[in-house]
C-alpha cells in the first residue's frame, strides 16, 4: 500500500503494518516517520528496538529470522532496516515477499530506503500488510513556509526576513534548523523580537547537499546555489573527479537532446532513450532553450581540459577551475585554457 505521509499518523491510529518501506531523499522526515512508528508500537506494546543494515540477501535472511524470535524480555520487537542502494535485486525482493507471507505478528519492521524510489517497490503495492512511504526534500519555498510554522509553533517573534534566512543557512540540513529553533527557544528573552544578527551569532552556514543537486542547479540557472553546493563538496573533500562527471552530464545530455531533435525525433523519445526522469523534463526542456550546440561542445572541451589535468596531477588549481566552468553555464563568456 502506497501511503502520503501526512496520512501516516492517522493511519497508525488504526492498524499497524508488519513492514513499513520508508523511501527517498529527505532523511529528516524519514527519521521522524521512523520515530512516530516507533512511539505508536511502544506506547502499545512494550518492544525491544534494534537497527540493522540490509544490503544483501544475507542480511536480509537474518534480519527475518531474527524478527521471527522468540524476544524473553519485552513482548514486541521493532526494527529498523537500512537499506543504502540504488536498487534491490530479485532474491531480496522474493525473501521480502516470502516473508510477507508468514509475518510475525509481534514484529513492525522499519525498512528505511533513501536511495530507491516507490516505483522500484511497485512490486509491493498490492501486499495488504505493507505500507509504502515516500518522502522527498522540500524545495527552498516548502522549507520557508515549515520553517516560519516552526517559529510560530515555538512562539518566536521575529521579523519577515527571518525564515528565508535560516532557509539559505541550513538548505537540506532540517536537523540543523530544529536544533537552532530549539536553541533560540530556550535563550531568547520572552516576547523578544528575533533579529537577522541574532541568528547570524547563533547559526554558522550549516547547508547538506547532494551531488546531483548541483547538476539541477546547472540546468535550472541558479548559479547561486551551484555555487554553494560546489564548496560544499570542496569543504567536505568529494573527490573532484566525481565533481566534475556530475558538471560533464549535464552538457553531454544536452548535446544529445540537441542531436536527436535535429534528426527528427521528438521530445518524448529522444528523453525516454536518453532514459530521463519524468519529474525532470521540464528542466531539461528549459534548458535546451538556453544553451545552443556550440556552447555545449565548448563546456565539455573545458570539462576534457580539466579532466586531464586531474589525471596527471596537474591539479594544483582543481577546485579555481571547477568553480570557472560552473560560472560558464551561467555567462555567455567563452571558457578559456
Amino acid at each position: 500500500m502506497l501511503i502520503k505521509p501526512q496520512q501516516l499518523q492517522s493511519l497508525l491510529q488504526k492498524v499497524v503494518y508488519p513492514m513499513y518501506f520508508i523511501v527517498g531523499t529527505n532523511r529528516y522526515q524519514m527519521s521522524e516517520l521512523t520515530e512516530l512508528i516507533k512511539k505508536t508500537r511502544q506506547t502499545a506494546i512494550a518492544s525491544d528496538e534494534k537497527q540493522r543494515v540490509v544490503d544483501n540477501a544475507a542480511d536480509w535472511v537474518n534480519a527475518f529470522e531474527e524478527a521471527n524470535s522468540y524476544c524473553l524480555f519485552y513482548d514486541a520487537t521493532i526494527m529498523t532496516l537500512i537499506h543504502e542502494k540504488k536498487t534491490m535485486d530479485a532474491a531480496c525482493k522474493a525473501l521480502i515477499q516470502r516473508y510477507l507471507l508468514h509475518t510475525n505478528p509481534q514484529s513492525t519492521l522499519i525498512i528505511q530506503a533513501p536511495l530507491l524510489s516507490a516505483k522500484a517497490l511497485s512490486w509491493l503495492n498490492h501486499a495488504d500488510n505493507a505500507a509504502i512511504v515516500p518522502v522527498t526534500s522540500p524545495n527552498a519555498s516548502q522549507m520557508t513556509h515549515w520553517i516560519s510554522m516552526q517559529l510560530n509553533a515555538a512562539n518566536l517573534r521575529t521579523t519577515p526576513e527571518i525564515p528565508l534566512l535560516i532557509q539559505q543557512l541550513t538548505q537540506g540540513n532540517q536537523h540543523a534548523c530544529e536544533q537552532l529553533i530549539e536553541k533560540l527557544t530556550l535563550s531568547q528573552p520572552q516576547d523578544a523580537l528575533l533579529t537577522e544578527q541574532t541568528v547570524l551569532i547563533n547559526l554558522m552556514d550549516q547547508s547538506e547537499y547532494s551531488l546531483y543537486e548541483l547538476g539541477d542547479a546547472l540546468l535550472q540557472n541558479d548559479a547561486l546555489k551551484a555555487l554553494r553546493v560546489l564548496r560544499f563538496a570542496q569543504n567536505n573533500r568529494i573527490e573532484p573527479t566525481l565533481v566534475l562527471w556530475v558538471i560533464a552530464q549535464e552538457p553531454r545530455v544536452l548535446l544529445k537532446l540537441h542531436e536527436r531533435v535535429a534528426r527528427g525525433e521528438s521530445w518524448s523519445d529522444a528523453s525516454a532513450a536518453l532514459k530521463i526522469w519524468s519529474s525532470k523534463l521540464r528542466t531539461y526542456q528549459v534548458a535546451l532553450s538556453r544553451f545552443d550546440k556550440k556552447k555545449l561542445k565548448t563546456l565539455l572541451s573545458e570539462c576534457q581540459r580539466i579532466d586531464l589535468a586531474l589525471k596527471t596531477d596537474n591539479n594544483q588549481s582543481t577546485w579555481v577551475n571547477l568553480e570557472r566552468i560552473v560560472l560558464s553555464f551561467f555567462t555567455k563568456i567563452q571558457t578559456t585554457s
